[in-house]
């Protein structure tokens, strides 16, 4: 059952959306560790051990119902529960629709976890359309880094494919955080960048393009 609100607005999606995974393709995914999926849900249930003022450690714990009705659980730490225990209380009673990004799926004790990565983002149904955007090229994105003071801000760059490098693989395994390439030992991945012994991994391809534009 989908419930609109005075507040529902409804716009034509003109590009292909990010995808989003249901609840049997993150129990396909979980324990893994080859990608880190989007999802999109309903926070019906959060406990956190946020204070005011906050500590360096924290945990925040939601129940995410999804498709058919099955919740999972979305759990946070460290710096990441501070801005989302703010943010649910500041909303209150409303309805709390969020797409979650860059989830690390795991099965503990036969229920299913979505850990936050370093990578992950939580976008609220309020916050989605939100923003200003212009376009550009790769040298305006550089003059952008460059002089622009300190901001955490996205950008969506396209372009055209022109070739791809097989001189080593198709493909490589990159760590999910900074993504350069990961050292393989015997039971698991190093990035030695992140100085992380059990990094995450996400395959990756050399691509060389052209015509490349950002947003």
């Amino acid at each position: 059952m989908v419930r609109f609100s005075d507040s529902t607005c409804f716009d034509e999606i003109t590009e292909p959306a990010i995808p989003i995974f249901p609840v049997h393709e993150l129990l396909g995914l979980a324990n893994t560790n080859t990608q880190l999926p989007d999802i999109i849900g309903e926070i019906t249930a959060a406990k956190s051990t946020v204070t005011d003022p906050p500590h360096d450690k924290n945990h925040l714990m939601a129940t995410i119902k999804m498709d058919n009705d099955v919740s999972v659980t979305m759990s946070m730490f460290d710096s990441q529960p501070v801005k989302l225990h703010n943010q649910l209380e500041s909303m209150g009673g409303d309805p709390r629709v969020l797409v979650a990004t860059s989830l690390n799926p795991k099965i503990v004790g036969g229920h299913l976890f979505l850990n936050a990565t370093s990578g992950t983002r939580i976008y609220f149904d309020k916050e989605t359309i939100a923003g200003e955007t212009s376009t550009g090229c790769i040298a305006d994105l550089n003059e952008f880094v460059n002089s622009a003071s300190s901001q955490e801000i996205d950008f969506i760059c396209t372009e055209k494919v022109t070739g791809i490098k097989l001189d080593k693989g198709w493909c490589y395994v990159s760590c999910s955080n900074c993504t350069k390439k990961l050292q393989r030992t015997v039971s698991a991945f190093t990035c030695l960048d992140c100085n992380n012994t059990n990094a995450v991994g996400v395959l990756k391809t050399d691509v060389s393009g052209g015509d490349v534009h950002c947003r």
